[in-house]
C-alpha cells in the first residue's frame, strides 16, 4: 500500500514537472519571439491554443523582416541565398477561430498539452521579385528581374490540412539542392505519443518566374528563403531589392546587400 502512494505521488510530481517545463518552453518562446525592436509589431492577445486545429499560431502579416544572405549553412559551402520571414499580429479568440474555418482546420484532436508552436502566415503571397541595381550578367542588365534564377523554397502546411491531416506526395517539389532542403526540411514524423511534435509540411520550391503561388498559402513564417542558382559574371558589393506581394495588397521591399569574392 506504502508502495503503490509512493508511486503514485511520483507520477503526479512528474507530471507537474513535465506541465511546468512545458509552460517554461511557451513563455520563452513568446518572450524571443515577440521582443524584438526593430519589428514594430503588436502582437494582440496571445492566442488560446484549440484542442481541434492542427495550426496553434496563425497570423496576418504585416511586415517583412530580411535576415541576412550568405553562402554557407551549417558550415557547409552553397550558393548564396536570402533568409527572410513574415512577421504579423496573432489571430485570438473568435478571430483565430474563423480563420482556422476558412482552412478546415477543425478536425485535428491533439494530445492534450501538445502544440505546434510555430506561426502560419493567413495570407498567401501574390508576388516575390528580386532586382539587382548594377548589372548582374550578360542576361540581366541593371534593374531587370531575377526571377528566372532564383529558387523560392518554403513550408506549407495548406496540403497537409485539406487532406485530412495525411500527408499526399512528400516528395512534391523537393528542391534539387542538397544543401538548401536540409534547411527546409519538413518532411517529419509525428511522434504517435507526443500529438505534433514534429509537423508534416508540403516543400514548396520554384523560380521565382514559374511558382504557383497558390502552392504559398499556410506558410510557416520563419521556414523561408530564396537561393540564388547562378553567380554573377563580377565581384565585389552587389545591391539588391526584395519585393514581397501579398494576396491582401500588402507589399513589402527591403534592400539587400551582398559581396561577391569569389
Amino acid at each position: 500500500m506504502e508502495k503503490t502512494r509512493k508511486e503514485t505521488g511520483l507520477k503526479r510530481l512528474m507530471s507537474n514537472y513535465i506541465k511546468l517545463l512545458f509552460c517554461a518552453v511557451v513563455s520563452v518562446a513568446l518572450f524571443y519571439g515577440c521582443d524584438n525592436d526593430d519589428n514594430n509589431i503588436n502582437p494582440g492577445r496571445t492566442p488560446k491554443f484549440s484542442e481541434k486545429s492542427y495550426i496553434s499560431v496563425y497570423i496576418k502579416a504585416k511586415q517583412l523582416r530580411y535576415f541576412y544572405m550568405s553562402d554557407t549553412y551549417d558550415s557547409i559551402q552553397t550558393d548564396p541565398y536570402i533568409r527572410f520571414s513574415l512577421l504579423g499580429e496573432w489571430y485570438s479568440d473568435e478571430a483565430a477561430e474563423e480563420v482556422a474555418r476558412e482552412f478546415g482546420d477543425t478536425a485535428y484532436y491533439r494530445v492534450p498539452g501538445f502544440y505546434f508552436l510555430d506561426s502560419v502566415v493567413s495570407d498567401s503571397i501574390k508576388k516575390i521579385d528580386v532586382t539587382c541595381r548594377s548589372d548582374y550578367d550578360a542576361q540581366h542588365p541593371k534593374g531587370t528581374s531575377l526571377a528566372d534564377i532564383v529558387l523560392f523554397c518554403g513550408r506549407s502546411y495548406y496540403d497537409f490540412i485539406r487532406n485530412g491531416y495525411t500527408v499526399v506526395d512528400a516528395e512534391k517539389n523537393k528542391p534539387e539542392n542538397e544543401n538548401l532542403c536540409k534547411y527546409i526540411e519538413s518532411r517529419w514524423s509525428p511522434s504517435d505519443e507526443m500529438g505534433i511534435d514534429n509537423p508534416w509540411a508540403t516543400v514548396v520550391s520554384d523560380t521565382l518566374k514559374n511558382i504557383s503561388y497558390a502552392d504559398t498559402k499556410l506558410l510557416n513564417s520563419d521556414k523561408t528563403v530564396l537561393w540564388f542558382t547562378k553567380r554573377p559574371e563580377g565581384h565585389g558589393t552587389f545591391w539588391f531589392d526584395l519585393t514581397v506581394e501579398m494576396s491582401s495588397g500588402l507589399k513589402f521591399s527591403v534592400p539587400v546587400t551582398y559581396q561577391y569574392d569569389r
